[in-house]
């Protein structure tokens, strides 16, 4: 009888230690999904304040969500209340971030590297690329473009995403 006992207590033990095993790992994984959500939002943050700065210094329009906005309202089917400082355009500017924050995650994943300094100004560099071919594309294929000199928006995208890595690989390796 006094095994059954024991027996049944070390049961009772391995479920509640199982039970809390896998309440850490949810906790964790949705601590991890968190952090990368976070570090999205602050390497789109850096990102446009960069970009506010250059708009500033260059005096051209270097803001992303302003040209987004501009291009739907440009778009035959999309209400034109959509002004250039509107919201859809930082909505989308910030999804992407964040998509590509993810796309960091899975790269670390799967390359095993460590994130930081180096690893963050690489991703960004390749984020640039990404979205010089994006921003190609739009402007190439839409049938009323905003008048900007693309080229120079192109060159200035790849220095933005680089800003934008940085922040991203800040925040998640540390």
């Amino acid at each position: 009888m006094f095994s059954f006992f024991v027996q049944a207590n070390f049961f009772i033990k391995q479920q509640i230690i199982n039970h809390v095993k896998i309440r850490n790992e949810r906790a964790s994984k949705q601590m991890l999904i968190l952090i990368i959500f976070i570090s999205g939002i602050v390497g789109t943050v850096l990102m446009s304040l960069f970009n506010h700065l250059m708009s500033i210094i260059r005096k051209r329009p270097f803001m992303p969500p302003h040209l987004l906005n501009q291009l739907m309202r440009r778009k035959k089917g999309i209400p034109s209340s959509i002004k250039e400082k509107s919201y859809p355009g930082w909505v989308i500017h910030f999804a992407i971030g964040v998509v590509f924050a993810f796309f960091y995650y899975f790269a670390k994943l799967l390359l095993d590297f460590h994130p930081g300094f180096i690893s963050g100004l690489v991703a960004g560099f390749i984020f640039g690329l990404i979205g010089i071919l994006g921003w190609y594309l739009m402007f190439k294929t839409h049938a009323d473009p905003p008048d900007i000199h693309l080229r120079k928006y192109l060159i200035h995208l790849l220095a933005a995403h680089v800003v934008f890595g940085f922040g991203v690989a800040l925040v998640y390796g540390y």
